[in-house]
């Protein structure tokens, strides 16, 4: 069955009511993490911003966000790469550089 709850702020601090009963009080902060625990929320933070790639328009479905992870990812894989490649002909010129 679906609980009632409510969210009283004042000032700073929330207060969170399930039912009737207070479950909560404090910063707003705690009052969401109650909530994403009660609601079983899985938060993930998207600190480089792939779920707003353009800076202003939200991918529409996960399933975008899941093909706008993997392509980053395949495409640091391929940056890695380059570097690995990058260091091993920095080390033969150098190689070469060291001849007499």
């Amino acid at each position: 069955m679906k609980k009632d709850i409510q969210f009283w702020r004042s000032g700073d601090w929330t207060m969170v009511y399930a039912d009737g009963q207070l479950q909560r009080a404090g910063d707003h902060y705690l009052a969401d993490e109650w909530l994403q625990t009660e609601a079983g929320v899985t938060v993930i933070d998207d600190e480089i911003g792939v779920c707003i790639p353009d800076g202003h328009h939200p991918l529409a479905t996960l399933a975008e966000v899941n093909r706008a992870v993997e392509a980053r990812e395949q495409r640091a894989e391929v940056a890695a790469a380059y570097r690995a490649e990058a260091e091993g002909l920095l080390a033969k010129a150098k190689e070469l550089e060291a001849q007499k």
